[in-house]
């Protein structure tokens, strides 16, 4: 299955100690994304995600 075969949805949300587990979580998703993908740049959240939204910090 292909990672666009179905809706990807990204939703942060919180501040603090859980806004900055959520940014590094998002990180090691992108970095994987780049070394599985065998890209030469870093891939940007918003090109595996089909929505990003959030409430108080995250959005």
């Amino acid at each position: 299955m292909s990672l666009h075969s179905f809706s990807q949805h990204a939703s942060p949300d919180g501040g603090g100690i859980q806004g900055m587990s959520e940014l590094l979580i998002l990180k090691e998703i992108i970095d994987r994304a780049q070394s599985q993908g065998k890209l030469s740049s870093t891939p940007l959240p918003c090109e595996y995600s089909d929505m990003i939204g959030g409430t108080s910090t995250g959005g």
